[in-house]
């Protein structure tokens, strides 16, 4: 097992889910630990084929209530799309993620509230992106996933440790 390199002030979760996985010709190998960004092809299920978040929408006919639901957001106010475009006061949005192979060697934490938390060890990498970078002061989120056991790991307020 690998020394911590994080301090977690928050529990963390595991989850049983996948995100969109990246193997393009373009992209660096699989195994190379790099942030990218999302793709359309899933290596893994997100929800049951059967379930309602999977519905089509463009198709559908305009709820009678859209015109009411838009000018209670505000027909000409901007949109705030919080996933991961650009930057905010100099630092990027949205929270970024990291793919590693099941084989990611996994390291301990240590955690404010142990009980509330899976106990690990998680597969982390040490260059794993931070919500908001790694000056940030807020969120501080780290998302890595597993992509060959389909498995989500979310850190909340993580902040790396020397060594």
């Amino acid at each position: 097992m690998v020394k911590s390199r994080y301090l977690i002030l928050i529990p963390a979760l595991i989850l049983p889910l996948a995100l969109p996985a990246v193997h393009t010709a373009a992209s660096p190998p699989p195994d190379a630990g790099l942030v990218r960004p999302p793709s359309t092809q899933l290596t893994c299920p997100i929800l049951p084929a059967d379930n309602i978040w999977n519905t089509p929408v463009d198709t559908l006919p305009v709820h009678p209530n859209s015109a009411a639901y838009v000018n209670t957001i505000g027909a000409n106010d901007n949109l705030h799309p919080d996933f991961g475009a650009g930057q905010w006061q100099g630092a990027p949005i949205g929270i970024p993620y990291v793919e590693v192979p099941g084989s990611q060697p996994k390291v301990s934490f240590s955690f404010t509230y142990a009980d509330e938390s899976n106990p690990g060890p998680y597969p982390i990498p040490p260059d794993a992106p931070i919500e908001g970078g790694p000056d940030s002061d807020g969120d501080r989120h780290v998302l890595v996933i597993d992509r060959d056991n389909c498995l989500l790991y979310e850190l909340f307020y993580a902040w790396p440790q020397p060594g």
